[in-house]
């Protein structure tokens, strides 16, 4: 009995793998095919027409500065940007405003770019902003 079991032991044992991977390159294919690939959907950007530039007539339109330090300035007095929705309306409702023009400096930070823009959309719903880059003087 010892002998049986002694020649047992030195038996080498082998696990044949390839129905494995048929099986799993079978899976494989069949994930691929059944997969539904999402398309990814991104925001329509209305660029503006190079050809036709936005054109804002000094009498019907307002000016404001934004330096590179972020001070927001209209008429060259520097100005709050909680009150530029104020003075924007006001200036609205004294002569129709044909569109607002805002002159940032490099350097002006994006954040308060976007909160002027704000500002001035929810005082005058529809008012066309322009925005002009300058380099600081």
């Amino acid at each position: 009995m010892r002998r049986y079991i002694l020649a047992r032991s030195h038996e080498e044992s082998t696990i044949d793998l390839t129905p494995m991977l048929d099986v799993v390159f079978i899976m494989l294919i069949f994930f691929i095919v059944t997969a539904t690939f999402v398309t990814e959907v991104g925001l329509d950007l209305n660029t503006p027409n190079n050809d036709a530039p936005i054109t804002v007539s000094s009498d019907s339109g307002l000016l404001v500065s934004l330096s590179a330090s972020n001070r927001i300035s209209i008429d060259g007095r520097h100005i709050d940007i909680r009150r530029v929705g104020a003075l924007v309306r006001a200036r609205h409702a004294e002569s129709a405003l044909s569109g607002v023009v805002v002159e940032a400096q490099e350097g002006a930070s994006t954040g308060v770019y976007i909160a002027l823009q704000d500002e001035i959309n929810n005082a005058v719903h529809g008012l066309p902003v322009a925005l002009s880059l300058s380099s600081p003087e």
